[in-house]
């Protein structure tokens, strides 16, 4: 899972997922006795896999994007 291709293709494939995920959570909320900021927060502790692959691979730039340890 994840995205490739150019930079602006993965910004519309970002920008698509962080939509659907906000509509989902709002669908969620609406049907649920959560609201929808608590519905969106993550577990206590989770971190998205990403960010564990990224910190077994590297390490964090200033931007938040993992470096390659040979750079």
């Amino acid at each position: 899972a994840g995205f490739r291709g150019n930079v602006p293709d993965i910004e519309v494939a970002a920008r698509e997922t962080i939509s659907l995920t906000t509509k989902l959570t709002e669908i969620l909320a609406a049907h649920s006795a959560e609201n929808a900021r608590v519905a969106a927060d993550p577990p206590a502790g989770a971190v998205p896999p990403a960010e564990r692959e990224g910190e077994a691979q590297g390490r964090p730039d200033q931007g938040g994007v993992f470096a390659d340890p040979e750079t």
